[in-house]
C-alpha cells in the first residue's frame, strides 16, 4: 500500500461542524477494501458534541445519537410532468398551470380549476391559433409537445345555443 499526497476536505468548510480536516488517498490494493475517499465526510467526536450530537464508535461504524432514525422524508403527492403560463382574456399576469399528464383532458381540468368554472360544458373542444393564422385542433400529441415553461394566452368562448366550450390557446 502506498500512501498519496495529502488533500483537503473541501465539502467540511461549510459545515456547521467545523473546519476542514486532512485525508489522505490510499492507492487500493486488491486484498484491501477500506479504503479512504475524499467524498466520505470524516466526524470526531469534538466537531459533533459542537453541533449537539453525541456519538458512539465501533471499529466500523459511527452511529449519531439525537437524529430521529425513524424519520421519513414526506414525498409529494402530486408531481408534474410541464408547467405551462397561462393569461386568460383580459388580464394581464400569467398564471402557472401545472400538469400531471400530457393530455387534453388534463389540460382541460387545470384550465377549468384556474377559470374557477363550477360546472364542466357538455363538449369541450380545444383549439390552437398560431401566429401564422392558423386554427388547429389540440390533442394529445399536440400537448405532448408543449415546451416547459410555455406561455400562451387563452381565450373562452362558450355557446349558450349548444352547450359546448371553445378554449383558443395562442402561442
Amino acid at each position: 500500500m502506498s500512501i498519496g499526497m495529502p488533500t483537503m476536505n473541501l465539502a467540511s468548510l461549510n459545515s456547521p461542524l467545523g473546519s476542514a480536516s486532512m485525508t489522505y488517498m490510499r492507492k487500493r490494493s486488491s486484498d484491501e477494501n477500506d479504503v479512504l475517499s475524499s467524498n466520505k465526510r470524516q466526524f470526531s467526536p469534538a466537531s459533533l458534541s459542537s453541533a449537539g450530537l453525541t456519538s458512539t464508535f465501533g471499529p466500523n461504524s459511527a452511529e449519531l445519537i439525537g437524529v430521529d432514525p425513524t424519520y421519513v422524508p414526506v414525498v409529494r403527492k402530486r408531481k408534474s410532468v410541464l408547467v405551462i403560463y397561462v393569461r386568460f382574456q383580459g388580464e394581464n399576469i400569467y398564471r402557472a398551470i401545472y400538469l400531471e399528464h400530457l393530455t387534453v383532458s388534463d389540460l382541460v381540468s387545470k384550465l377549468g380549476q384556474r377559470l374557477e368554472m363550477q360546472t364542466v360544458a357538455a363538449e369541450v373542444e380545444v383549439v390552437r391559433r398560431t401566429r401564422k393564422g392558423l386554427t388547429v385542433k389540440v390533442d394529445d400529441g399536440m400537448v405532448g409537445q408543449l415546451e416547459d415553461e410555455q406561455d400562451m394566452e387563452v381565450e373562452c368562448s362558450f355557446a349558450s345555443d349548444t352547450g359546448a366550450l371553445t378554449i383558443y390557446l395562442h402561442y
